[in-house]
């Protein structure tokens, strides 16, 4: 039963790796200094002192042509030592097919406080017929699937390195 579980999940993730619009699955994966590939996204995470912060930007790109999700979320996840504070959604701005996160946060936060940023599945929304639904300017339109792709760092481990 065990082999028949891992052949089953294997083929599940092979499937959304391939077909990216197809599942039910979320997968995680920690971006550290030495590992910045997010799968089909080229990621940048530079960081910066500014006045009495770390400043943090965060630039998104896809590789080979392949085009951003339109629903991407974030989350700033800030501890004062192991305490917990509220949680931020950071907005990116979006250029094209580029996103960018910028935040600033108090260096004795650092420690514990974790960025994350979800690239969530999609699918081009269609009526009855099966015709790709329009807005008002003409744009395809598109509706989130459950499941997608979140990738995160600790503000620590890029505090002090080069652009990764």
């Amino acid at each position: 039963m065990k082999t028949t579980y891992s052949v089953v999940s294997f083929a599940a993730l092979m499937l959304l790796l391939n077909a990216r619009h197809v599942s039910a699955l979320t997968l995680q994966s920690q971006l550290t200094p030495g590992h910045t590939a997010a799968g089909d996204l080229t990621v940048s995470i530079q960081s910066k002192p500014v006045d009495h912060a770390r400043s943090f930007t965060v630039t998104i790109v896809p590789a080979g042509g392949k085009q951003l999700s339109p629903f991407f979320y974030s989350k700033l996840s800030l501890y004062r030592g192991s305490t917990a504070l509220p949680a931020l959604p950071v907005k990116p701005t979006r250029e094209g097919n580029k996103l960018t996160y910028r935040f600033q946060v108090a260096p004795q936060l650092l420690t514990n406080s974790m960025f994350q940023f979800d690239e969530g599945l999609y699918q081009i929304k269609r009526d009855e017929k099966g015709t790709p639904q329009k807005d008002a300017r003409g744009n395809v339109r598109y509706e989130p699937m459950i499941g997608g792709f979140l990738y995160w760092f600790r503000l620590k481990d890029f505090a002090d390195q080069p652009a990764h």
